[in-house]
């Protein structure tokens, strides 16, 4: 059997945004996302023993682990024994009791409750595969964001309904700011509480944009992308400009906490064409 090495595995966020499916909840654990996952086990808790887990396994739980009783199935217990077994994340499909979040939180161990319809045997294959071709399958989704943003420009829907898009295709926030940094637009995730006073502040950056990029090519069809943190702790953004005509026209952002922020964001940051304008005034020479 092939494994991953730590260097070329997967994260539990990468496995959670590419392998399980749309509507997965993160129950708590968020400290961990950042874990390399080296391969998945299913788990039945219907026997008294979880079988063979080992360091860097993402743990999918076949059973309940609410209201069982036995010393194996509590949920602080079972969450403990794999934290001690060294399981990069667990993941279950039903029965996640009250305060679940607040016991992974407390352990440090990702727990992740998918949808009720999902199939585990075909989630246990996607994760397979995306920890034998990590880096083929990050580049297929990089493809299929950068399809579907450039099917938005060419239907004329404008910048407002691209940045809506990438809110859709990678769960964060999408700021779009002048050159003087001034914030233009901003498209939220429906389950995020941040203000847009709150984002301008944690926004303010004392550097030069321009040192941003310094010495990089300004090409309009794959920009430079920056990685920077911003005012509030923990949170980071990938920046990118927005080029017209050979010069920076703005900045587009992808925003959220840093250890969320994966090569797939990098991807759908950089590849910022012409797709990011409402291409009207330029097409007309206005």
């Amino acid at each position: 059997m092939i494994e991953a090495t730590e260097t070329s595995a997967p994260t539990v966020e990468e496995i959670r945004r590419f392998a399980l499916p749309a509507g997965t909840e993160l129950v708590g654990g968020l400290i961990g996302l950042a874990r390399p996952v080296l391969w998945v086990r299913v788990a039945q808790l219907e026997h008294s023993s979880l079988g063979r887990i080992e360091s860097g396994d993402l743990v999918l739980l076949a059973g309940s682990v609410a209201g069982r009783s036995s010393r194996h199935s509590s949920l602080a217990n079972l969450l403990s024994r794999l934290a001690q077994m060294g399981a990069a994340g667990v993941v279950t499909m039903t029965g996640v009791p009250p305060g679940a979040g607040a016991i992974a939180n407390a352990i440090g161990i990702p727990l992740l409750k998918l949808p009720s319809d999902s199939k585990l045997r075909e989630i246990e294959k996607r994760t397979i595969a995306l920890i034998i071709n990590r880096q083929a399958e990050i580049e297929q989704r990089g493809v299929q964001i950068y399809r579907e943003l450039a099917q938005q420009a060419i239907d004329n829907l404008g910048i407002e309904a691209i940045a809506e898009k990438l809110v859709e295709l990678t769960g964060k926030l999408v700021a779009v700011e002048d050159s003087a940094l001034s914030l233009q637009l901003l498209a939220v995730p429906p389950n995020s509480t941040v203000t847009r006073e709150e984002l301008q502040v944690s926004l303010r950056d004392s550097a030069d944009p321009e040192g941003w990029f310094a010495g990089q090519s300004m090409v309009i069809t794959s920009p430079p992308v920056a990685l920077r943190h911003l005012n509030a702790p923990g949170w980071a953004r990938y920046v990118a400009p927005i080029v017209v005509r050979d010069r920076v026209d703005s900045y587009l952002s992808l925003i959220g906490p840093e250890q969320e922020l994966d090569e797939i964001d990098r991807i759908a940051t950089g590849p910022r064409r012409r797709s990011l304008r409402d291409r009207n005034g330029e097409e007309s020479g206005n």
